[in-house]
């Protein structure tokens, strides 16, 4: 049979974004989705001229054109993305104000199954550097905070998703189609048992409904064959599990990555110098507006789990077929998941405060300390500048035991000084 490829093959990529009403409706308003013009508009093409006298012209990006196709102001917006203007191959964007976002992506005839996984990844990058910019700037401050990048854009392979891969049927080499009568048997099939892990990685799940064969993977899932409407919908609430699955163990990394550097920051502070502590205080500051922004995107995505878990929750109660159906983890789980991250970033705050009180203590001891060095080396200088003085002045040796005996409190009070010196600052 041959190397197998999609016939006919639909991408769909969703993706979870920070939005709500008040930036969609911002979005909308950016896009001129209110104003129906009659081709697409062009977005991110902003250039440079290297050279006047020569006419050279440089584009700082690819830019985008985007033509709105259906929305409603504040709730959602459908749009079809090109790469130029005459592109024949146009992807159609979806997005409400839950931010719940799916990339779509319609491909003719055959196609290998190794490079839809290509187009997949393309596809993401794509969309990461030509729709992103269209936010605004505090929902791209949320994603960057939520992944820990600096620049989402310069990093498009850090947006989290979860992709589906839908088409008619399975192609050999041999143009012929390769039956599926169970899902089970596919996968254990010697023939078969690999064909789809390039897209899905590992399977964790596959069942069939309604002539549709389903198979849900680690990173995407694959559907096989015709289905209805609400197999449709059933696919999309899996999509967006899947994708907030893959969102909150990104941001459960990360708030991960800063607790080991809040762990090695309290090792160092004992030891450190007053420029590195400093420095610490700094460092501490931006991770309390880094969780400060967690904290943010976490009460975004709990409000939108809560949402789609309404709708979710209908969809399964109104559909008998759907209520046995393995489709992992509900939304339930996600939405506890991101109230746990909450607490854990609650605690974190208390850590950071118990660092910040560690870092004052040691500036604090530190220039104590230096007080103390500085104190006691103007004692020891003013002894010798003393004795210095009787010294050069040829005094009479009871001329230079008066001296002694005027300068003996300070010696006693020089030594005492040291010895306390060496108990307190060593």
């Amino acid at each position: 049979m041959g190397k197998l490829s999609f016939f006919n093959p639909s991408i769909v990529i969703c993706e979870w974004l920070p939005m709500g009403r008040n930036n969609m409706s911002a979005l909308n308003r950016h896009l001129g989705s209110h104003k129906q013009y009659k081709a697409p508009t062009e977005f991110g093409m902003e250039g440079v001229v290297e050279d006047i006298s020569k006419g050279q012209f440089k584009m700082k990006n690819s830019g985008c054109f985007l033509e709105p196709v259906d929305f409603t102001f504040s709730g959602s917006l459908k749009a079809t993305l090109k790469n130029n203007f005459k592109d024949q191959q146009a992807k159609g964007v979806e997005l409400d104000k839950d931010g719940c976002c799916y990339i779509g992506l319609k491909l003719k005839n055959k196609v290998p199954i190794d490079k839809t996984k290509e187009l997949i990844g393309k596809t993401e990058i794509e969309f990461t550097r030509q729709f992103v910019p269209l936010l605004a700037d505090n929902q791209v401050d949320l994603l960057e905070c939520a992944y820990g990048v600096d620049d989402i854009i310069a990093s498009p392979f850090a947006l989290s998703s979860y992709s589906m891969v839908v088409t008619d049927a399975l192609i050999g080499a041999d143009n012929k189609e390769v039956a599926i009568n169970d899902t089970e048997e596919f996968i254990k099939s010697e023939e078969f048992s690999n064909v789809l892990m390039p897209v899905t990685d590992w399977i964790i799940s596959h069942f069939t409904i309604k002539g549709c064969h389903i198979f849900i993977g680690m990173k995407a899932m694959v559907c096989i064959g015709p289905y209805p409407e609400p197999v449709k919908e059933l696919l999309k609430g899996i999509l967006f599990q899947k994708t907030i699955l893959n969102v909150s163990m990104r941001m459960f990394s990360n708030l991960w990555a800063k607790n080991k550097r809040l762990t090695s920051i309290s090792e160092s502070i004992p030891k450190a110098t007053y420029k590195l502590l400093k420095d610490f205080n700094v460092e501490l500051g931006k991770i309390n507006n880094h969780f400060s922004r967690q904290n943010v995107v976490s009460d975004m995505m709990i409000d939108a789990i809560k949402k789609k878990r309404t709708n979710w929750d209908k969809l399964i109660a109104e559909n008998k077929l759907f209520q046995r159906l393995d489709t992992g983890e509900g939304l339930k789980e996600e939405q506890e998941k991101s109230e746990d991250r909450i607490l854990i970033i609650k605690q974190m705050y208390i850590d950071i405060e118990g660092l910040r009180d560690q870092l004052q203590q040691r500036m604090s001891l530190i220039m104590t300390k230096n007080g103390q060095q500085l104190n006691l080396t103007l004692l020891v200088l003013t002894l010798i500048s003393v004795l210095g003085i009787a010294d050069i002045f040829g005094f009479t040796f009871r001329k230079t035991i008066l001296v002694i005996f005027v300068v003996a409190p300070f010696i006693y009070f020089a030594i005492r000084s040291f010895i306390r010196y060496r108990k307190h600052f060593n």
